[in-house]
């Protein structure tokens, strides 16, 4: 997507403050920053070179300069030695989910969800969180794709009465109007789990890594928020991410100070462009 702007965005019309305890640089970066962040600037944009901000702004090029680094820095542009600086796709914001919760909610635009199998079979750990040992559960595999390229992988296993799972597209994309709204109402404080781990030969062919790359290995388990105490979790999820391609980000959300929020966002350092 990049380079096919041959003619850079427009600059606002405004000025820097020399007045300002603000350093030039700081406020190039917010000025810049803005355009990007309230959709002046769309991804893909070619932002003016060097020179031409130096001769608008009247600012010296160590000025630009560390503007721009700031903000490729902090994933608003992508800077291509020859051809100049763009403005980059926003990162993808995975939140640790199985399907369900996946599922519960509209799809961001570039996201793709495709369902590579679906089985009915016993898996020993899976059962056991569903307390039942002896029965057989569904188990959906999932690829996560982010405008293309693969960033995650998903193995949710299910009591087998779900109906639902029945009209899963297998080999293809989940359309985007396919949203489990109903759950939402199910669906309470998940426990979740992440560790490091390698990839299987299965899941390295899916996320297109070399056998035994390093991954994080998120094990997820949906309770079942409307039913009484002790009742069996709606979903046991085991979700795969590439560590090159994301970084695991821990926070306490504001509304729960006892819970952990766990988010995978897309690296800016291992993009491709």
């Amino acid at each position: 997507m990049f380079g096919q702007l041959t003619t850079p965005v427009p600059l606002p019309d405004t000025q820097l403050d020399r007045r300002s305890f603000e350093p030039l640089y700081h406020q190039l970066h917010q000025l810049l920053a803005r355009q990007i962040e309230t959709g002046v600037w769309q991804p893909g944009d070619l932002l003016p070179s060097e020179p031409e901000l130096c001769r608008r702004l009247a600012v010296s090029r160590m000025v630009v300069r560390q503007a721009l680094a700031r903000l490729e820095d902090e994933g608003h542009v992508t800077r291509r030695r020859g051809r100049g600086t763009f403005v980059s796709t926003p990162p993808l914001r995975h939140h640790a989910a199985g399907l369900l919760r996946t599922l519960s909610n509209p799809r961001r635009e570039g996201v793709e969800l495709e369902v590579l199998g679906r089985s009915n079979g016993y898996d020993a750990p899976a059962a056991r969180h569903f307390g039942l040992p002896k029965k057989q559960l569904t188990c959906v595999t999932t690829l996560v794709r982010f405008h293309g390229r693969a960033v995650a992988v998903s193995c949710s296993y299910f009591e087998p009465e779900c109906e639902w799972i029945g009209r899963l597209p297998v080999g293809r994309d989940i359309p985007r109007d396919f949203v489990l709204g109903g759950i939402r109402d199910w669906l309470s404080v998940p426990q979740v789990t992440v560790e490091a781990g390698c990839c299987s030969a299965a899941t390295a062919e899916w996320l297109s890594v070399p056998e035994r790359s390093p991954v994080f290995v998120t094990r997820i388990t949906e309770p079942n928020g409307s039913a009484v105490a002790g009742s069996a979790p709606l979903e046991r999820a085991h979700v795969e991410l590439p560590s090159d391609r994301v970084e695991c980000a821990v926070a306490l959300p504001a509304d729960g100070p006892n819970q952990i929020a766990v988010t995978f966002v897309e690296s800016q350092t291992s993009r491709v462009v």
